[in-house]
Parts: structure tokens; C-alpha cells; sequence
């Protein structure tokens, strides 16, 4: 079995080697260890959100200030849940050979835009379009 790339040879590639079984290695190894990273970080915030749960506070201002952290921590526990979802498709498209290429248009998403987002499940400008649609859908 090859070792996996690094990301300068990722980038280096010739286009013709766009999707290679190297490098959808390196996005699926690079998915798995966010999962892994995803999966302890909602185990930690689960435990903390049920320590507080049991913290018993003698005063309005401790509680209000307790309070607030809890829904500071639900909301980033919702988030880590959400991205945790997003990895997890991206890893089944992975699986299914559709990873890499857009959801709406089929044309590759890009390897610089899928190193910041390797998520990402649109190329540029299909997200831009489903961002104008979503913001004049606010608007209305």
C-alpha cells in the first residue's frame, strides 16, 4: 500500500489525476481524523453539559451566569453535531465516488477549496448561488 500524500504533493498533482484513488486517501484520512476529533470533543461537552446540569448554585446571579454558559455550550455542541454530520456525508460521497465533484453543477469542487473545506459538497459558484437564493429568501 502507498503512503498517503502530503498536501504539497496534493497540490502539485497534474489536473488528470483530479479524484486519483491517492488522493481521495488523503481527504478520507484527513475526514476520518476530524470525525475522531469531532467524536471526543461531543463526548467532552456532553459530560460538562451534565455536570452542570447537577451543579446546584445558592444565588439568581450564579444561576443566570451558569445559565448562559449552558446555552453558549448547547449551541456549540449543536455545531460540533452539525459538522460531525457534515463529515460523515462527505465520507459516504468518499465511499460512493462523488466526492470532490459538485452536487449541482458535477464539475470539480477543487482541491484548495476542498483543503479549507473538505465538506464542502458545491463548487464556488453553485454556493454562491444557493447563498443569494437563501439571502433574498431572508429579505422577502
Amino acid at each position: 500500500m502507498s503512503t498517503l500524500l502530503t498536501q504539497q504533493q496534493l497540490l502539485s498533482a497534474p489536473e488528470s489525476e483530479y479524484m486519483s484513488d491517492r488522493q481521495l486517501a488523503f481527504f478520507k484520512d484527513l475526514l476520518l481524523n476530524r470525525k475522531l476529533h469531532l467524536q471526543g470533543l461531543l463526548a467532552q461537552r456532553a459530560e460538562a453539559f451534565r455536570d452542570d446540569s447537577e451543579a446546584r448554585l445558592p444565588d439568581a446571579a450564579d444561576t443566570a451566569s451558569v445559565e448562559e454558559q449552558r446555552a453558549m455550550e448547547m449551541r456549540m455542541l449543536k455545531r460540533d453535531q452539525a459538522e460531525l454530520l457534515d463529515v460523515e456525508a462527505a465520507l459516504k460521497r468518499i465511499e460512493e465516488g462523488d466526492y470532490g465533484y459538485c452536487a449541482e453543477f458535477g464539475q470539480p469542487i477543487g482541491l484548495k477549496r476542498l483543503l479549507v473545506a473538505p465538506t464542502a459538497s458545491l463548487c464556488i459558484d453553485a454556493q454562491e448561488i444557493q447563498e443569494r437564493r437563501a439571502q433574498r429568501q431572508r429579505v422577502a
